[in-house]
């Protein structure tokens, strides 16, 4: 029978309890907001490539989250990329499904963290059980409402995962908070503590220059009460940037400015995603968004980390 068992099933035969472990840490994290002096730290690639790359920086990533103890680490290895334009490529999920699904299960089965975006139903119900945290995209809110509506009832009935909203590609974060709500209504009716559901604030194309910015990840922070994870790449990283693009440049000054001000306002985010990854891409028609060397993100994360532990100390 073993001979027989996918690989997905062979996971969640060996890893569930850690998968269950992981996601209530998470969890606690998510929920506490501004009051628990700790920070999820979602690390990862653009998207998901093929090889054994992702899983040795996997494997790095949970080896230097034992040494922040106010960081809880999770590898972002995104399986499906949507994109403007519709010739780019889409992801493992669309060229080799199987092949996405298969390393998928191996990274966790070697016992790492793994958030993956879910982009519909079909998406959360394939992969739910495999993820300590999954997140949907910007690209997300222009579905039709019927495809949102049972991706939404697929999210509510996925109760145990923690689970990210993005908000709109303009910035504005008032669909993406009503998204939040109603998936987290649903889920208490059916489950007695079910996991989080925040928003994931990207920034947007109204957001320009870095004081303005600053101005709305504050506002962010207030209104979410710090339940917030903050998306360092995409249109936070391009406000940082003088022609609105996204660069590694702008996502080193989102991470600079998130810490800036937990340092002097003690105002810390739920979280923070961010686009890094040392993978060589050798096929050209699989290029992805820039990625940060993995180094230079865990620098950033080992100051934010000081900052937390300092706050910790003084309760």
């Amino acid at each position: 029978m073993e001979n027989r068992l996918t690989a997905r099933q062979k996971v969640l035969l060996d890893k569930q309890i850690d998968i269950e472990n992981g996601r209530k840490l998470l969890s606690a994290v998510l929920l506490g907001g501004h009051a628990v002096k700790k920070m999820v730290a979602i690390v990862g690639p653009c998207s998901l490539q093929l090889g054994t790359e992702h899983i040795r920086e996997g494997v790095r990533l949970m080896r230097e989250n034992s040494r922040m103890h106010h960081i809880a680490m999770v590898q972002r290895a995104p399986t499906t990329k949507p994109r403007t334009n519709a010739d780019a490529w889409k992801g493992l999920d669309h060229s080799d499904p199987e092949e996405a699904m298969r390393l998928t299960a191996w990274a966790v089965r070697r016992g790492i963290k793994r958030a993956i975006e879910l982009s519909d139903a079909t998406h959360v119900e394939q992969y739910q059980d495999l993820l300590s945290l999954g997140w949907s995209g910007a690209r997300n809110l222009s579905l039709e409402q019927s495809q949102l509506d049972q991706m939404d009832n697929a999210l509510i009935r996925a109760h145990s995962l923690p689970f990210g909203i993005k908000n709109d590609l303009s910035g504005d974060v008032t669909t993406a908070l009503e998204r939040v709500e109603k998936i987290m209504k649903g889920r208490a009716e059916i489950a007695m503590s079910p996991a989080p559901v925040v928003l994931i604030f990207r920034g947007g194309d109204s957001i320009h220059g870095a004081e303005r910015w600053t101005a709305a990840y504050r506002d962010v922070l207030k209104e979410t009460k710090g339940r917030v994870i903050v998306d360092t790449a995409h249109g936070n990283a391009a406000a940082h940037d003088s022609r609105m693009r996204k660069t590694n440049e702008g996502q080193e000054q989102v991470l600079h400015r998130i810490w800036q001000v937990a340092r002097d306002e003690q105002l810390i985010p739920a979280g923070v995603m961010i686009e890094a990854s040392d993978m060589r891409i050798q096929d050209p028609l699989r290029i992805t968004d820039p990625n940060l060397p993995l180094a230079t993100a865990l620098s950033y994360l080992r100051d934010i980390h000081t900052v937390i532990q300092k706050q910790a100390d003084t309760l």
